[in-house]
């Protein structure tokens, strides 16, 4: 067990963690539990994770697309997983007989697994951080996508550290490797901070989720060798007690955004999961930047305009897609006063269409009419409310104005209700068996 370790070990772990200081070992790491956001666990019923000569029981969490299930746990709350996935590790290290071995790991799952092997087995290695550490001297970044959370993601690296790279045979490490996400970030990170191809050894995981793979592509013609010491499945669907371990997915949709923006894509990612929280159903989201043919501030019909020719822009750019949605928020004059409100147009593959309307929040006159004389083909009334200290956000003004309700918030529910009524899953010849 890891109570095994020293004092002055522990209060390194905690150092290098932020770990809230408690008074036995084993608390000391479970605290880091206070670190990471809990996901939503799905079940009361516990099944088994069987990791060496060490076996757990943890529940079920549903995936943020809703497209299936995976064993919910946190490394960190199971010391007995970590003293046992540290020696796993050290012993397959040892074997491989490379020189000067280093190991590099994404935060936060693996920190106290990174802890054992630098004290316990004397292996040296580093964590990436997905936060810019104040410590960090020109940290070099990159930005990646995981099948278990729907925001993107970033791994930095600082210039202080890539020095510590240079002639070690390095070893990726995690705790589970579901879709590669993250394995191929830190190896792309790696590359970019002057790593040779060469001296990436492997990436070395505790768990494979899902597919069982042993390599995995990291560019033109390029693979990585993939060793895990245990495998995970991924579950399809819940049923009471009983559960499927080969993941049937029903049907996979290409959606495209008429846009890039962050607030956007996220209102529709969230919209789209909650729609289909209860079918087989995976989807990819594009976003395409498109020409609205207005102005920087549309202004009432001119916004039902733009998100048109948003819509027919991402068709044509990438045409035969599931589904295409274009979001314009505009100004709208009624009686004197001024709403900005977004209009939402849909079209699916099936041939449906539809326009759907958010709620409308008040813009102050003042700040309309200043934006007006600079320009609404120039600027908005959000920049001008930001400018004069109104706002906490030009994008966003929503958040500070009327009821407070955020843009994200708002366009996500008039996704949500846009998305009613439409024939969105595509033809039996396009439904897939994964």
């Amino acid at each position: 067990m890891f109570t095994s370790a020293s004092s002055t070990n522990i209060a390194t772990f905690q150092k290098e963690s932020g770990a809230p200081k408690n008074d036995s070992p084993i608390e000391k790491i479970v605290s880091l539990s206070h670190f990471f956001k809990p996901a939503s666990v799905t079940s009361e019923e516990k099944h088994t994770l069987q990791l060496g000569h060490v076996s757990v029981a943890v529940p079920l969490c549903r995936m943020p697309d809703h497209s299936g299930y995976f064993f919910y746990f946190k490394l960190n709350d199971h010391p007995e997983l970590v003293e046992e996935g540290a020696r796993l590790i050290a012993e397959r290290i040892k074997a491989s007989g490379v020189l000067n071995p280093y190991f590099v790991t994404p935060e936060a799952s693996t920190l106290a697994l990174a802890h054992v092997l630098r004290h316990t087995y004397k292996i040296q290695g580093i964590t990436l951080y997905k936060t810019r550490q104040i410590n960090d001297k020109n940290p070099i970044c990159v930005e990646y996508d995981t099948v278990t959370a729907l925001e993107k993601k970033k791994l930095y690296l600082g210039e202080n550290k890539i020095a510590e790279l240079k002639g070690k045979s390095i070893f990726i490490l995690d705790s589970v490797c579901t879709s590669g996400g993250t394995v191929r970030a830190t190896y792309d990170l790696l590359i970019k901070a002057g790593v040779s191809a060469n001296n990436i050894v492997e990436a070395t995981m505790l768990f494979n989720e899902g597919r069982d793979i042993s390599t995995l592509n990291v560019g033109a013609n390029t693979s990585l060798s993939i060793h895990r010491f245990a495998h995970l499945p991924l579950f399809s669907k819940q049923d009471g007690a009983r559960f499927f371990s080969s993941p049937v997915v029903e049907a996979k949709l290409k959606i495209v955004v008429a846009s890039e923006s962050v607030i956007k894509l996220d209102a529709v990612k969230k919209a789209v999961a909650d729609f289909y929280q209860n079918q087989n159903v995976i989807f990819e989201i594009i976003g395409v930047t498109t020409v609205s043919g207005v102005g920087e501030q549309p202004f009432n019909d001119e916004t039902a305009r733009g998100a048109a020719n948003r819509l027919s822009h991402a068709e044509s750019l990438i045409p035969n897609a599931d589904m295409y949605i274009a979001i314009e928020n505009g100004l709208f004059e009624e009686a004197q006063r001024f709403f900005d409100k977004a209009i939402i147009k849909i079209k699916t593959k099936a041939g449906d269409e539809k326009t759907e309307e958010s709620i409308k929040v008040e813009f102050p006159a003042q700040y309309v009419e200043e934006a007006k004389s600079l320009g609404f083909d120039k600027t908005t009334v959000g920049a001008c409310l930001h400018k004069a200290g109104k706002v906490k956000d030009a994008k966003d003004p929503h958040a500070d104005l009327g009821d407070k309700i955020s843009r994200a918030v708002i366009l996500t529910d008039s996704v949500q209700a846009g998305l009613k009524g439409l024939s969105l899953v595509p033809s039996s010849s396009q439904k897939m068996r994964r």
